[in-house]
């Protein structure tokens, strides 16, 4: 008697998603057309948000233009690493064209570049392994992803290199330590995520192997933080970034700033669903790299950037294990995917849109002032970046410290150093660019007006029996605030 099956059920939400799945399970099986879709997207979030960028970014690319006219790594004099991972201000100093603004845009338009080849080599692993690739639709709303892409820093460069460590061999494992020596944060998760590999790829082999296998992986991941460290002693006398003595670690600070990264950054919530039973080894290691990753964020105390700048290279991780661990198109993958989507929204309209109008205030700003800073012979700003820009051959003094050794071991944040009113002179300062609190304007004297920042209205109440008078003012387009300039007659 012949045995009947019986129909099979259709968990994902019946017939309306057959369609919808048949097509997936042909996209799924193209390397190709993956990369083509995962790089399209990024391409598109890039577009979306492309504007913005941070002072830092122009701090890069003074110091890549001093590399360029053979002054070394510097901001103004003394050897520096700034704010610059050691060695990328050196990838654009080639194409430093004497105009800072030029070279800035010329490293917003390479990281772009980057980023979206990265997410093409991400949409390739997965069309490799036969992973969903409906979680790009979330890169055109990403816009910590699309915004850090353009800005014009490290992180796009980053990312890619986060992707890169998607696949096996010594090239995963050199993307690794190539990225953590970048950004330092990222050697726990690297390291584990290679210690971890080694060991699942030699089960069942010789102790002399596996101990060979993880000595080399381990050292291939940890080697260039070490040498970095050992070049930035050489060079500038600290093993660590300068921006990390600058900008004291706050704990507090930096658990705010990784949950906030987890449940508002978008690619962390796609991770929210069912199926982790049937995940492999490799994946499994993978969502333990990234919860290391956003405890390190917690142990390094943030960042005060806009967008989760810290958080950002571990999304790729997350969106490429949302695909690689989604359901079928379906009822199932939605509630998920909305919420992802719904974060993703909110922060677009809140942050991401408001921002792409940064980089041209900048522009304006920068050109606003040279005219007016021609003369000077010395400037001490907060926001070094921009001033350094529209200052031509000045001398500069950070306040924050982020270029300046000597600030940056003085008491305080980086906005509250203690930088004494007699340095000014000292240094052949002659004029402060101090940012004027939210809808401030100068007050007469000038020293009684209200500062943004601690440093700045320290100085201001220093200075206020000096000779000192109001030089311009630079009105920050799409703020309600200022920059006021003071020129003192020592």
């Amino acid at each position: 008697m012949p045995v009947v099956q019986p129909p099979r059920r259709d968990h994902g939400g019946g017939r309306p998603w057959q369609d919808l799945r048949a097509i997936e399970r042909i996209l799924a099986q193209s390397r190709l057309l993956g990369a083509v879709v995962w790089g399209l997207a990024a391409l598109l979030g890039t577009c979306v948000f492309w504007g913005f960028t941070v002072d830092d970014a122009m701090i890069v690319s003074r110091v890549a233009e001093r590399l360029r006219a053979g002054l070394g790594p510097s901001f103004d004099g003394a050897p520096t690493d700034a704010v610059t991972p050691l060695g990328f201000a050196h990838l654009w100093a080639p194409f430093a064209s004497g105009d800072l603004l030029a070279t800035l845009d010329f490293a917003r338009a390479g990281g772009a570049g980057i980023w979206c080849l990265g997410a093409a080599y991400l949409g390739w692993r997965l069309g490799k392994g036969g992973g969903r690739l409906w979680p790009a639709a979330c890169l055109p709303l990403l816009a910590p992803m699309g915004a850090w892409a353009s800005a014009g820093l490290e992180t796009p460069w980053i990312c890619a290199l986060s992707c890169l460590a998607l696949g096996e061999g010594w090239l995963a494992i050199a993307a690794l330590g190539l990225a953590a020596a970048w950004r330092p944060e990222l050697i726990p998760a690297a390291v584990l995520l290679v210690v971890g590999r080694s060991i699942l790829a030699c089960r069942g082999a010789q102790t002399s192997t596996r101990l060979g296998h993880l000595m080399a992986s381990a050292s291939l991941v940890i080697g260039p933080s070490l040498l970095v460290a050992a070049l930035r002693w050489h060079w500038f006398g600290s093993p660590v970034p300068l921006s990390s003595i600058a900008k004291p670690s706050d704990l507090a600070h930096g658990w705010q700033y990784a949950v906030s990264s987890a449940l508002l950054g978008g690619p962390p919530l796609l991770l929210l669903r069912p199926g982790w039973r049937r995940t492999s080894g490799h994946e499994r290691l993978l969502v333990v790299a990234v919860a290391v990753h956003f405890a390190a964020l917690v142990l390094a105390g943030g960042d005060w950037m806009a967008l989760f700048r810290l958080a950002v290279p571990a999304f790729p991780w997350c969106l490429y294990l949302a695909g690689r661990l989604a359901p079928p198109i379906g009822l199932r993958g939605l509630p998920a995917l909305l919420l992802a989507l719904g974060v993703m929204l909110l922060v677009d309209l809140s942050t991401g849109l408001p921002a792409r109008g940064v980089a041209n205030a900048r522009r304006r700003l920068v050109e606003g002032a040279r005219p007016q800073l021609a003369g000077v012979r010395g400037i001490a700003a907060l926001d070094i970046g921009w001033v350094g820009a529209a200052a031509g051959s000045a001398r500069l003094l950070d306040l924050a410290g982020v270029t300046d050794p000597r600030v940056a071991l003085l008491p305080g944040g980086h906005t509250s150093k203690r930088v004494p009113s007699s340095w000014l002179a000292r240094r052949g300062i002659d004029t402060l660019v101090l940012l004027l609190a939210p809808g401030a304007s100068p007050r007469s004297p000038w020293s009684d007006s209200a500062f943004s920042r601690v440093v700045e209205q320290r100085l201001a109440r220093d200075l206020a029996d000096a000779s000192c008078r109001p030089l311009a003012l630079f009105p920050l387009n799409g703020t309600r605030q200022s920059y006021l300039a003071v020129h003192c007659d020592w």
